[in-house]
């Protein structure tokens, strides 16, 4: 069993085609869908979805995962209706591009309500969502984004644990920890999740001069991204990494996000492989 990788088409352009072309390149046939002509999914056309289907055939490549950026407001009434909407919309894309995964939020923190207020209605919220998904045939994965209540370890593990659901997991970014908890990605934040994660964001981070976290090439930040993937390996981890680049020319950058992403894994495999013949 081998961790897979993939890539956000518009990491590499909004045209679907060309970003597909480029990553195929660099030795990359599956992606997540994000944007595509600067519109968020699953705001496409009939037309721009055809494109995509169409491609997916004569390139022979797969879609992963979908990022619509669900759950990713505030936690209220009004805002929560119309993300259960767009939930709708999205696994009726998901069910037409014959896609599995779904990657969701775990709404804006704010000082209204008491994180155990927050959390209680998260699960509630969440918990509907992941009925919506099953029922569907699908997967939600809550992503640790920083700003939002489940930015930390300890409150995803706990959403986690109360829906108690296979189809509510988590998608994992441990470049999002840094910065944003005095918890270390890996070993220990991973340590409090590790049973649910389901789906991996691959990007790197460090904190600058000033106190604020930057962006960086993947292995020159402050992850353990070697130890992370052990881990990961060690767990019989065999779902996609998303490798996301977050700065610089957008060809340049994803080209060399995919070589350093698979230096770092080839050494987690010989570093793990060392371990058993041991």
């Amino acid at each position: 069993m081998h961790m897979k990788l993939a890539i956000y088409t518009d990491a590499i352009s909004q045209d679907f085609e060309t970003a597909v072309i480029l990553a195929l390149e660099w030795g990359i046939d599956c992606f997540e869908l994000k944007r595509v002509h600067h519109k968020r999914v699953p705001d496409l056309t009939q037309t721009e979805v055809g494109i995509v289907k169409s491609v997916l055939r004569a390139k022979e490549v797969t879609l992963c995962s979908l990022a619509p950026g669900l759950f990713k407001t505030r936690l209220e009434a009004n805002s929560i209706s119309q993300e259960q909407s767009k939930l709708e919309q999205s696994l009726n894309l998901a069910e037409d591009l014959e896609v599995q995964k779904i990657i969701i939020f775990g709404f804006e923190k704010d000082q209204e309500r008491t994180p155990d207020q927050a959390v209680s209605q998260i699960i509630d919220v969440l918990g509907v969502a992941a009925d919506r998904a099953r029922a569907r045939g699908c997967k939600l994965y809550v992503e640790n984004e920083r700003g939002q209540w489940t930015e930390d370890p300890k409150v995803l593990a706990r959403v986690m644990s109360a829906v108690n659901s296979p189809s509510l997991m988590i998608n994992w970014d441990p470049g999002n920890l840094i910065g944003a908890s005095t918890v270390d990605p890996y070993p220990d934040g991973y340590e409090l999740i590790r049973e649910w994660v389901g789906h991996l964001h691959v990007k790197d981070l460090f904190m600058d001069a000033e106190g604020r976290a930057q962006n960086i090439m993947m292995g020159q930040g402050q992850v353990d991204w070697v130890g992370q993937f052990e881990a990961l390996i060690g767990d019989g981890f065999d779902e996609y990494a998303v490798i996301e680049p977050h700065f610089g020319c957008r060809i340049g950058s994803s080209r060399s996000h995919i070589i350093e992403t698979k230096r770092l894994l080839r050494q987690a495999y010989r570093n793990a492989g060392s371990r058993l013949k041991g």
